[in-house]
């Protein structure tokens, strides 16, 4: 969007903001809960997406909050919507349906296997959102994953089966769970092993550098350069006892 007049540009968004939060959320991927409201996050996200309003940021909804026309928008919990009396979204529990036999779902690649385990489940959603376009499956779940993991769900056979549906305006569906059994998804990508470390061959033993010795444990080099073996415990050397046999005979 080129630069405008601050207050033509607060007009403007004003009037887009009314129709992404009051008349076509879903047509931005967006669910309104059953009070109309949206989360704030979300909202940006949406709106980095789009052409021309991808400027917008929490300061400019801000800007807008405290404008004259501010009592067309209501925050409350880090979410907005429309104000009630000026809102075209029907408010209220969703509506329950038969849904199309594939719907589309786009996964954090973090959480692929728990949900190849466990299922799909909302998290922090009352719902797990499900939409009969594959490009708009990618281009929410690229919100939360740049490279999402693509999932196919065979809507009408888990319908069948007693799962409920429920739909929000066109092109969202809703779904409390779904059992693995019920989406197709790609496999998960096998690790890696670790590479066997090679056993390094044992190198022989080096002779000894001519004019070099390699001292022993047991040995030892005296003073004189004599090289004797290291005594055990209780050993007596041989001067010792001989010196030790002379006493004994002069004493006796």
């Amino acid at each position: 969007m080129g630069r405008q007049n601050p207050k033509l540009q607060r007009q403007s968004l004003s009037r887009f903001l009314t129709y992404v939060l009051g008349v076509r959320p879903d047509e931005f991927g967006l669910l309104a809960d059953e009070e109309g409201f949206i989360p704030l996050k979300e909202l940006l996200w949406a709106l980095g997406e789009v052409e021309g309003w991808s400027y917008v940021r929490q300061s400019q909804i801000d800007d807008l909050l405290r404008a004259p026309d501010r009592t067309r928008f209501e925050i409350r919990d880090r979410s907005i919507r429309v104000a009630p009396e000026q809102t075209e979204l029907p408010l209220g529990p969703y509506e329950a349906v038969r849904p199309p036999d594939l719907l589309f779902h786009a996964a954090r690649r973090k959480a692929y296997p728990v949900i190849l385990e466990e299922g799909l489940r909302p998290g922090a959603r009352p719902f797990v959102l499900l939409f009969p376009d594959r490009d708009m499956a990618l281009r929410v779940g690229r919100r939360r994953d740049p490279n999402p993991v693509f999932l196919t769900v065979r809507a009408k056979s888990a319908s069948d089966q007693g799962v409920v549906f429920f739909r929000f305006l066109e092109t969202i569906y809703l779904v409390e769970s779904l059992a693995p059994s019920l989406f197709t998804g790609p496999p998960l990508p096998k690790e890696k092993e670790p590479p066997e470390k090679k056993a390094r061959p044992e190198t022989p033993p080096q002779p000894p550098t001519p004019g070099s010795f390699i001292l022993q444990p047991d040995r030892r080099v005296e003073p004189d350069g004599r090289s004797s073996k290291k005594r055990k415990k209780g050993d007596v050397p041989d001067w010792k006892r001989a010196s030790r046999k002379m006493r004994r005979e002069k004493g006796g």
